[in-house]
């Protein structure tokens, strides 16, 4: 699940995904926390296109505002997606092409993906994480191109963040049993690694474990949150302390 807020609507209304579909939970109205169906099935997945809730979806990983509209990252279908809410919220083919997996880079209709997860903007461009062609990918929307910007050794990248710094690409992305820190070329373990799969642990960093850890969220600027699948539990990484630990399990 992604959780966004709705940057044209009232303070407190949001933008959900789910694994198969787009909702608005509307905060400010007389009806307590009234959330709206507005693109895909509450159960069905797939592929189809279509207004509203003809649409199928296929894991929603990521998902973003762009230009007013929801894009989304429709993971098994192996391509980004627009629900545009001003046209009766139709669905279509934003880049890469659906049911079609590759590893092309180019305009949106030229590219390919295979598994795309993570989206995230920053400063007039939208970065995707590729999971398995192992890539962070640069869509700059002023040139309308995207552009392969790190490839990983071997991994599949799930969820990230976008690091602090402005003179090099900076990425805190979730891994199979780990989180790595991606410097300009440069990518190492944060905390955890890719060889050992046990169920999370707490302590320093060189003694910490996660048991498949995929989405990924700035707390403040020192501290992230970690969502932990297979144990169904949020972590705390501070990165200041150099510390991970655990703060719920959800059951």
């Amino acid at each position: 699940m992604t959780v966004i807020q709705e940057d044209e609507m009232i303070a407190g209304d949001f933008v959900i995904s789910t694994n198969t579909a787009v909702y608005r939970l509307l905060t400010q109205t007389s009806q307590t926390n009234l959330v709206l169906l507005v693109a895909g099935h509450d159960t069905e997945h797939g592929y189809a296109t279509g207004n509203g809730t003809q649409t199928r979806f296929d894991k929603i990983y990521g998902l973003v505002q762009m230009n007013g509209k929801y894009l989304v990252a429709d993971h098994k279908n192996n391509c980004l997606r627009m629900v545009n809410k001003d046209s009766a919220f139709v669905t279509m083919t934003y880049a890469g092409e659906c049911r079609q997996l590759g590893d092309e880079d180019g305009r949106p209709s030229a590219a390919r993906f295979n598994g795309p997860f993570g989206l995230r903007y920053h400063l007039g461009s939208i970065y995707i994480t590729d999971s398995y062609n192992q890539k962070i990918k640069r869509f700059n929307i002023a040139e309308n191109l995207i552009r392969t910007i790190h490839r990983s050794e071997n991994l599949e990248l799930c969820d990230f963040v976008i690091g602090h710094r402005d003179d090099v690409y900076e990425f805190f992305v979730t891994a199979k049993n780990g989180v790595l820190h991606v410097l300009g070329e440069q990518e190492t373990w944060l905390v955890g690694h890719t060889k050992t799969s046990s169920r999370n642990s707490d302590g320093q960093f060189s003694g910490a474990k996660f048991n498949d850890p995929i989405g990924i969220q700035w707390l403040d600027n020192k501290t992230l949150v970690v969502a932990s699948a297979h144990d169904s539990q949020l972590r705390i990484i501070d990165i200041e302390k150099w510390e991970a630990f655990s703060i719920c399990e959800c059951k």
